[in-house]
């Protein structure tokens, strides 16, 4: 799951967060930072003032709650994501031959989610 962080530029952890994100002696691009390796996604701004926005993944495979926020799509989501087009094609195809089905929106959702579940299988053989 992906988590995001947003780090405001006058708060009093910035000048940690901006030693440790350039420090010239990490590998790569992630940098260890309130007890987790967080990676810089952008600069931006809200109501609070600027802030850098972090981003890190965990190993969980799926949110123990169901939601709709965009931080939280899983690898499942993702994968199902771009499986959605072939599998949408594919019904075009159907459809033409065989006319428009009812219900079909949720088949083609069901059809790229199974997709993206044997997507999850095949990256763990």
């Amino acid at each position: 799951m992906k988590h995001t962080l947003k780090v405001y530029k006058d708060s009093k952890e910035y000048p940690d967060y901006m030693k440790v994100r350039f420090d010239k002696t990490s590998i790569g691009k992630s940098f260890l930072f309130n007890g987790h390796r967080w990676a810089y996604e952008h600069s931006t701004f809200d109501d609070s003032g600027n802030y850098d926005l972090l981003y890190r993944f965990d190993d969980e495979p799926y949110p123990e709650e169901k939601s709709n926020s965009v931080d939280e799509l899983t690898a499942r989501d993702y994968f199902a994501s771009k499986a959605l087009g072939l599998c949408y094609a594919d019904y075009l195809n159907y459809a033409a031959e065989n006319g428009v089905q009812e219900g079909w929106r949720d088949g083609v959702a069901k059809d790229a989610y199974l997709m993206a579940d044997a997507m999850l299988k095949a990256r763990d053989e």
